[in-house]
């Protein structure tokens, strides 16, 4: 689904997303764009999609939230379809949040199933002899609570959830200025390369999605940790080593560049066993690090004191563009560490400082 989209876009032609006002049952020509069908959209199956699109076809557009759980209250609806119909964005035409549609549509169908019990143990059903104003003004009214929307990485996960791709926007946007200079591969190419082999090195970067660790035969913590990028998702294969280096990267909702070599085996889908990994940083952060000093220096009394290596070990954390330069005050001499590179926050700075004292952290400009 993913692939067919990029290719859309490729050649200019848009496809909109799922509206439950003017989505068919499968993808349909609007336009001169694509609309999203209400079949592709996870866990919602084909009968309650097919009355959806039959009632409105019959009486009009669905007004409201409101409007278009009482119209369907006699059909299969349920709550895992439409809490997945709110995740796709299927009703923000309505202009409610989602977030406040999530917080009340249990109730909202718990209402009207009851209406729909009641009419069918054979009470009267005013309704029928009523005009379609007067039934619109009986519809029950859902009290919306006062909720700021989801979070963007929240809205685009759920869609990635039941839609296999984001309508929102992309997950790494906000990413976008340093992994133009990584230059990861979209997962989506790597899980589609039919001549890709065993072992070929690979980069990737993505959101850290689930992490599961489990104990190897020697006794050894190992990790099988999911990312996901704008399109796709891949599992990293991480041996007890890997993780013990770069086990803080590896949490859920962080986002990181991965290296590693291609897992391929016959019936599973392909895998990267993880060499190396940092955090991605984003816009507002890569700008910063561009600005600041490429070079921090650290006046310590000897390179080879155990206080150095808590040091080092401690800005491993805080992947970046500014080297680190000890000054050995006993050899009188400038000391490279050598393979690390930081983004010389202000937090980091107070931290350093607080540690080594005022004047001996120093930034220098490039």
């Amino acid at each position: 689904m993913a692939d067919y989209i990029d290719e859309c876009g490729k050649v200019g032609i848009r496809v909109l997303p799922p509206d439950v006002n003017k989505s068919d049952v499968n993808f349909s020509v609007e336009s001169n764009n694509i609309r999203f069908g209400l079949l592709a959209i996870k866990s919602v199956g084909i009968s309650f999609i097919s009355s959806i699109v039959e009632e409105r076809e019959r009486n009009g557009k669905y007004e409201s939230f409101d409007d278009f759980v009482y119209r369907l209250k006699d059909t299969d609806i349920n709550k895992r379809q439409v809490e997945a119909l709110i995740k796709a964005g299927a009703f923000d035409t309505f202009g409610k949040h989602r977030s406040q549609l999530y917080r009340v549509y249990e109730m909202a169908i718990d209402g009207a199933h009851s209406i729909s019990k009641t009419t069918a143990n054979g009470q009267l059903d005013i309704t029928q002899l009523m005009t379609g104003e007067e039934i619109a003004s009986t519809i029950p009214k859902i009290e919306y609570p006062d909720l700021p929307e989801f979070s963007m990485k929240d809205l685009l996960l759920y869609e990635r959830d039941v839609l296999g791709l984001c309508f929102s926007g992309h997950i790494l946007d906000s990413y976008d200025k340093h992994l133009k200079e990584l230059k990861p591969k979209e997962i989506n190419s790597i899980l589609g390369d039919e001549q890709l082999k065993d072992r070929s090195y690979l980069s990737v970067a993505g959101l850290v999605t689930s992490r599961v660790v489990k104990k190897t035969k020697n006794n050894e913590n190992m990790a099988f940790v999911k990312i996901s990028d704008s399109y796709g998702e891949i599992e990293l294969v991480v041996f007890p080593k890997a993780l013990s280096q770069y086990s803080s990267y590896l949490t859920v909702d962080n986002v990181i560049f991965v290296e590693g070599q291609a897992s391929i085996k016959d019936e599973e889908p392909t895998k990267i066993i993880l060499n190396s990994c940092k955090a991605v940083l984003s816009n507002s952060e890569y700008v910063n690090a561009k600005k600041m000093s490429s070079k921090l220096y650290l006046k310590v009394k000897s390179v080879k004191e155990p206080i150095v290596t808590e040091i080092i070990e401690l800005l491993k954390e805080y992947s970046g563009e500014t080297e680190i330069i000890f000054y050995d005050n006993e050899a009188k001499k400038y000391v490279r560490a050598s393979n690390l590179t930081i983004t010389a926050s202000e937090d980091v700075i107070f931290a350093l400082k607080s540690i080594l004292g005022e004047d001996s952290v120093v930034l220098k400009n490039q």
